[in-house]
This record gives structure tokens, sequence and C-alpha cells, in this order.
């Protein structure tokens, strides 16, 4: 009977031991595991948006950017892979693959509140479109769509997970801002680490 009593108790411990590093893993990935935006490289160059002047983003640009900003805020020229998707593919989770001769437009459309019309046009053909909601940041920057999150490998144990946000702006010269956020955590059998985690800036000449 003792001996039953002791394994018991042994194996109550160990459970709730699994527990507590299960209930932990939540909380830092809660606390910590969520995409977050820096400011610091767009600061300076964006326009804050209110609701009054929320319209002022309808309009139309560039496809590809034409500088990115660093993490002190300065442009940076984009001398590779002009021809990649720098937009799309973070709004709308599809990449647009485009052809080197012709010309790409976004054209942004306020609709009403935070919803806004997206489309990109090859000249004057539409070749994809989709309205999103969006929120309106205190900063003066339209957050759309909602936060992506991942899960990879057994949660909390040999995995972790990866959340993804994108928010747009307008920039002072009369350009688009796009910033995108991404980042990771995970565990090794319950060992937690913070991952990968890295948020990007680029900026879209206004055509019209």
């Amino acid at each position: 009977m003792r001996n039953y009593s002791s394994k018991f108790l042994r194996n109550f411990i160990k459970g709730n031991i699994l527990s507590f590093y299960i209930i932990l893993f939540v909380l830092v990935t809660l606390s910590s595991g969520c995409a977050s935006f820096s400011n610091k490289r767009i600061r300076h160059s964006v326009k804050k948006l209110t609701p009054d002047n929320l319209s002022e983003l309808t309009g139309t640009y560039s496809f590809s950017p034409d500088f990115s900003y660093d993490k002190r805020g300065n442009p940076e020229k984009i001398t590779s892979g002009i021809e990649k998707d720098y937009f799309y593919q973070y709004v709308s989770k599809k990449e647009i693959k485009i052809d080197s001769g012709d010309r790409y437009f976004i054209a942004l459309t306020h609709l009403k509140r935070d919803s806004i019309a997206i489309s990109i046009k090859k000249g004057n053909l539409t070749i994809d479109s989709l309205i999103l909601l969006g929120r309106l940041q205190s900063r003066g920057l339209l957050k759309i769509g909602k936060m992506e999150v991942k899960t990879h490998g057994i949660p909390y144990l040999l995995g972790g997970t990866q959340s993804k946000k994108t928010r747009i702006g307008l920039a002072k010269d009369g350009g688009l801002i796009l910033n995108h956020a991404v980042d990771g955590s995970g565990a090794f059998l319950l060992f937690i680490w913070a991952g990968r985690g890295y948020d990007l800036a680029y900026h879209f000449k206004r055509v019209n």
C-alpha cells in the first residue's frame, strides 16, 4: 500500500510539473510572442492619419517601392529584387508575379470609416483586388486585416508560434508607407526561447 501511495505521489508531482511548464509557456508566448511594430523606422516620415483625413490614402501608387527605411528611419535604396512583390503579399497573403516589361500600380480607395479597397493594376487592367477592414492607431497609421498566427511542430514541446501583422500610412511627401512585423517564439522539450522577430518598412511613390 505504501509503495502504491509513493508511486501515485510521484506521478501526481510529475503531472503537475508538466502542467506548470505548459502554462508557463503559454503565458510567455502570449506576452512576448506577439509581433510588434517599430515606430523608429517611420516616425519622422509619416503623416498622422485621423478620421478626418483618412480619405487622403485614396490614390494610385507605384507597385515597386522606391526605397525602404532602416532601423533609424533613414531611406535605403532598393538595389536588388525590385520586381518582387513588396506590398500585396503582406496585405492579402497572395503574392503577385510581375513582368519586368509592364507597369504595375497599387490603387487604394478609402470607403468608409476604417475600410479600404485595394486593387493591383497592370496598366488599366485590374488583376486582383480586395476590401479590408482596418483599425486606426493612435500613432496615425491604419492597421489592416487580422494578426496572423501560425503554430508549427508539437505545440509547447517541440514547436512554436509565428505571428504577423501589417499597417499602412501616408508619408509626408504623399507616398504610401507599408510596415510589416513578424515575431517567432518556440520551445524544445519545455525550454522556451525567443525566436526571430523583425519588422520591415517600405515607401511607395504616389503616381496620382
